[in-house]
């Protein structure tokens, strides 16, 4: 009975593909469809990429911060200026109203409105002035913004081509070592089917079956040591692609 249990588990095991897979689902990944094996996913792969793959609108906001601080100046210029002509006005409205010749006293009244509107119009005047050169130089940083933008994004595709070159470039080559280690332990079963002495193609199959996973547990680590240099090489060139390449989103220019 025992040889007879012994002889069932044998062929079992040398049945086609039948020891390949009594450890499929822990080790040996599923194909794709294809007849191709697909690679392993490292844990993460990629994650934290995505996210910080945009550049950085700091450009843009720092160019609207500089034109609020301009303005805020010239507010404030604006303001001190009215404060003086307000403060001259008193003073000349004050020094009319001591005259005690009507028409002296009309002629210094009207002396006194004239040069406090003089002094409004050349304060607003300064005040448009200032906001219109304001405006212009948060143009043009606008526009440099855009262009430093545009150079960070192209940077930053480039850099991502590449890591999706080099992914891409590693899976092939798991995808062939996979091949190569599913070909010699198919071989290696068909030379155990051939032997005739019990224990020694059960020596064989196992033989076989543990150097498909040895081959396979390999070519794993390779994929995954790939996939790291991938995203390693992907962080120094993001890096070098400016400052503008730090936030994790940026606004429609």
């Amino acid at each position: 009975m025992k040889r007879f249990i012994g002889a069932i588990t044998i062929a079992a095991m040398l049945l086609p593909g039948a020891a390949a897979f009594a450890n499929e689902g822990m080790t040996t990944p599923r194909p794709d469809g294809q007849g191709q094996m697909m690679p392993p996913r490292t844990e993460g792969q990629g994650e934290g990429m995505k996210s910080s793959l945009k550049p950085d609108n700091a450009c843009m906001a720092a160019a609207n911060k500089k034109r609020e601080d301009a303005m805020k100046a010239a507010k404030q210029t604006m303001d001190a200026a009215m404060k003086s002509a307000q403060d001259a006005f008193k003073a000349a409205r004050d020094a009319a109203q001591a005259l005690t010749d009507p028409d002296a006293r009309d002629l210094a009244m009207e002396a006194a409105k004239n040069a406090f509107e003089d002094a409004q119009v050349a304060a607003q005047t300064a005040m448009r002035t200032a906001r219109r050169a304001a405006d212009h130089q948060a143009l043009l940083d606008r526009i440099e913004c855009r262009k430093q933008m545009k150079a960070a994004q192209q940077c930053l595709s480039a850099a991502m081509d590449k890591m999706k070159a080099a992914m891409k470039t590693a899976e092939d080559a798991y995808r062939a070592a996979m091949e190569a280690a599913k070909a010699k332990r198919d071989a290696a079963m068909e030379a155990a089917k051939a032997l005739t002495d019990e224990n020694a193609r059960d020596e064989a199959v196992m033989a076989a079956q543990n150097a498909f996973e040895d081959e396979e547990a390999a070519a794993q680590n390779a994929m995954r040591l790939a996939r790291r240099d991938a995203e390693n090489q992907m962080r120094k060139d993001k890096k070098a692609c400016g400052p503008l390449v730090n936030a994790r989103s940026v606004k429609r220019l």
